[in-house]
């Protein structure tokens, strides 16, 4: 190997890094003699580190006769395998004697991604670097000219691959140049409609990861000219694969732009293929159509959210989530209105079995799901407490204070977590100053949650009075609905008061006076209150917690009820039978 030249030793790289890769990934079938055979050359991590390393040796005192191409295919290759050796009699890593080398303006395009990838990849990338490949990047954006002929990009062009690459390892370098990712999109727009999926899906997630959304002249997004692309493909024979569709989905969800024509596509493009998505792309896919609230019926009548918990739940697919994948999940179903409740039960027996695989937001998702969903599984929040528990100190403060409120709702004791000398309530007392008003609002449900289980152990009256203030700011909303049952509620002759502030702090959207004196709240509830069409865990809460601490009865008249009565005379017949049933 020492009398290898530069061709020699990044060809041997390049080579050994493809192989080791391929090995990793399982993609070489493990039958016959040439699995055996390679597995014996590569499949040890140390004979690995060794051969890298004596490549290193030798590279290092040629770097400067390394052209461009060799120089990028020498740092991608051991960017592949995770590998920076210090070279031999010196203190610099290989990367770090590269970059000291390195002509970027000698790059063309595609050498300049691999070696950006590369440095991204291996974590070397140092800020003045970064300057100089963002620099030396909209050279080339600016100078190429990037046309098409005969749908093939010349050899002076920038290929798709590289876009790709380009987006995702600058924003993963934390590049924050927004005119770079502007002149990527500007690169892109013009000839989107000869990019294959996986490409389309690649610009998508590199400009989505920087936080930018390219706008044009003409008042059009990056995202407007993504979306009409990506639609095109349904009469062609382009075929996205599990990977590339949830890219798109949660990129497109993230971004806000709620385009339904699309999110049918890409559930259309999903149904067929759910067996190939991984756990993670499963988990993915439904959290990126909840984010969007859109949930489209797949030609069976049944809606793609089902599709996925029946295909997790049939497949017996759960055991292999992690804990992350459980937790987004049930987050998805949650966040979506969709109380999937065997499969929520079936998440928690796997949640149960991986709970010390949990992190923190890992927790925290999954006991708001539950709680959101009103699925009060009370064995799944008993089982957690121990792991709470140990990781309290790497909470941030609105995971505390979701744990403490999805815990109120389920109405689930533990005692060990929430009496007043516990490292829970420690750790809320010392970051006070850090809530939000999320934080607070959910806090002061907590609180009445301790004095409905009648304990002593609570927060101390100074921060309760914080939160009871901040519950206070929220402001009401009347809507059409509710004037419509206020003004029939008047109509039978009875007195009606609106957005009564209870003791509790909590408004009630009406207080009817009956004939016989006594007082019933009356809560006009739209969709938001409901998980297909049963209470969700935060309706649920109100409802339990008027009832328990004013002392007040409460009665709910669900939308799709009285939108199905027409006549005034039926829907006063109705209040009056709703009224009734308190007696």
């Amino acid at each position: 190997m020492y009398s290898f030249g530069p061709r020699d030793i990044v060809g041997t790289a390049y080579a050994a890094a493809k192989i080791i890769d391929t090995l990793q990934k399982c993609e070489i079938s493990e039958s016959g003699v040439c699995h055996r055979t390679i597995q014996s050359l590569f499949g040890s991590d140390s004979h690995n580190r060794h051969m890298f390393q004596m490549m290193a040796n030798v590279a290092v005192p040629l770097l400067r006769k390394f052209d461009a191409r060799c120089l990028s295919n020498l740092t991608y290759a051991f960017a592949t395998t995770g590998l920076n050796p210090v070279a031999s009699g010196s203190d610099k890593s290989l990367f770090e004697h590269v970059a000291s080398v390195s002509c970027l303006a000698a790059f063309n395009s595609q050498d300049l991604s691999n070696m950006l990838w590369a440095f991204m990849e291996c974590g070397q990338m140092t800020p003045h670097l970064l300057e100089s490949m963002t620099k030396e990047c909209m050279n080339l954006l600016t100078t190429i000219n990037l046309n098409c002929r005969n749908e093939r990009w010349n050899t002076n062009s920038i290929h798709p691959v590289e876009l790709g690459m380009f987006a995702i390892s600058f924003a993963k370098a934390g590049c924050s140049s927004g005119k770079l990712f502007q002149a990527l999109a500007e690169a892109s727009t013009p000839l989107l409609h000869l990019f294959k999926p996986q490409e389309l899906a690649n610009i998508a997630y590199g400009i989505s990861l920087s936080g930018c959304i390219p706008r044009f002249n003409d008042g059009s997004t990056f995202l407007d000219h993504m979306s009409k692309v990506i639609r095109g493909h349904l009469h062609t024979s382009a075929k996205f694969k599990p990977k590339d569709l949830c890219m798109l989905a949660l990129w497109f969800a993230k971004a806000g732009h709620r385009d339904e024509d699309l999110f049918q596509y890409i559930a259309q493009c999903s149904i067929s293929i759910l067996p190939d998505f991984e756990s993670q792309g499963l988990s993915n896919l439904a959290y990126a159509f909840a984010l969007v609230d859109y949930t489209p019926t797949m030609p069976d009548g049944k809606s793609l959210l089902e599709h996925i918990a029946a295909h997790a739940l049939v497949k017996n697919r759960l055991p292999a989530f992690n804990a992350q994948e459980l937790a987004n999940l049930v987050l998805a179903f949650a966040t979506a209105q969709v109380p999937h409740r065997p499969l929520f039960n079936e998440v928690a027996k796997s949640a149960i079995l991986k709970q010390n695989e949990f992190t923190p937001q890992n927790v925290s998702n999954l006991l708001w799901a539950f709680a959101t969903a009103a699925v009060f599984n009370s064995h799944l929040f008993q089982s957690f407490t121990p792991t709470i528990e140990a990781l309290l100190k790497e909470c941030q403060v609105q995971f505390l204070t979701t744990i403490a409120w999805a815990f109120a709702v389920a109405n689930v004791n533990a005692p060990s977590l929430f009496n007043s000398e516990s490292a829970f309530i420690n750790i809320l007392l010392q970051r006070v100053q850090e809530f939000s008003t999320i934080d607070l609002n959910q806090l002061h449900q907590y609180c009445l949650w301790r004095k409905e289980q009648r304990s002593d152990s609570t927060l101390p009256s100074a921060v309760q009075n914080i939160c009871y203030r901040a519950f206070l700011l929220r402001k009401p909303r009347i809507s059409n609905f509710q004037n419509e049952v206020t003004s029939a509620l008047r109509s039978m002759g009875l007195n009606v008061q609106e957005e009564v502030l209870l003791q509790s702090g909590y408004r009630i959207d009406a207080v009817v006076e009956l004939h016989n004196g006594r007082n019933i709240g009356v809560e006009v509830d739209g969709p938001s209150h409901f998980m297909d069409r049963e209470p969700s865990g935060r309706t649920i809460l109100k409802w339990r917690q008027v009832s328990n601490l004013d002392q007040l009865k409460v009665v709910s008249v669900p939308y799709w009820k009285w939108a199905a009565i027409c006549d005034p005379v039926t829907k006063r017949a109705y209040l009056s039978s709703l009224l009734g049933m308190i007696g």
